[in-house]
């Protein structure tokens, strides 16, 4: 099964005096909610099922995803108190595939061809427990956190400038999460790099997401004018 995991249960605390008690992923970007630019990329992967970790604002999350027809399943997991992205895994283990994509409702996944394919290509080349898009640092707002050798990441720290960043869409095997311990990315993924079970995709493009108020105008900037063009 085509499984894709979308995380969309930030607060937005940094968003606080523009979603006015919306949710984060729903705020307004080129005339849609985010979130329907994050699901019209997942549209194009022709997934069997999207699984939607809800947590703040819930209810319109889920009013949102209902009211429109996909080709595909919607499921929601509701979390009563946020865990961080690895801990609303643990939270919906029940009701992951043995595989799947994941994506976060504040970041614009990739819009590439065959990304599905490519992702998993890499992690049977690798034998990796979780496979990462990442981008040139420069083309993020925040510091790159990545540096890698060849397929493999060989170093996964926020805490120091490195070359590459995660992009926010990951390849990552159900079974990771029992086998790596963490609620939050950095214990997370930062354990699997000694073992080499953490590899990554590059791919072109700017990283686009809405976590302040600056990257949410950069956001809009760059939506309206690929809707111009």
């Amino acid at each position: 099964m085509r499984q894709v995991v979308v995380l969309c249960g930030g607060a937005g605390t940094r968003l606080r005096q523009i979603t006015r008690g919306s949710q984060k992923c729903m705020v307004e970007v080129a005339g849609a909610p985010f979130l329907a630019h994050v699901l019209g990329v997942v549209d194009q992967w022709k997934p069997d099922e999207v699984l939607l970790l809800v947590s703040h604002h819930a209810e319109q999350v889920i009013a949102f995803a209902a009211s429109s027809e996909r080709p595909y399943r919607v499921k929601y997991r509701r979390e009563a108190t946020p865990a961080g992205t690895v801990g609303a895994l643990r939270a919906a283990r029940g009701l992951l595939a043995s595989e799947f994509l994941l994506v976060l409702g504040d970041v614009l996944p990739p819009k590439v061809g065959r990304i599905w394919e490519r992702l998993v290509q890499v992690a049977q080349r690798t034998s990796a427990a979780a496979v990462m898009t990442t981008a040139v640092a420069s083309q993020s707002m925040d510091q790159g956190n990545i540096d890698v050798d060849a397929d493999l990441v060989v170093s996964y720290d926020k805490s120091s400038p490195l070359p590459l960043i995660d992009r926010g869409t990951r390849y990552l095997r159900a079974d990771a999460l029992d086998a790596f311990s963490g609620n939050d990315d950095d214990t997370f993924f930062g354990s699997m790099v000694p073992t080499r079970a953490l590899a990554h995709l590059f791919v072109e493009g700017p990283v686009l997401d809405v976590g302040t108020p600056e990257r949410l105008q950069r956001v809009r900037s760059a939506l309206v004018g690929l809707h111009r063009a």
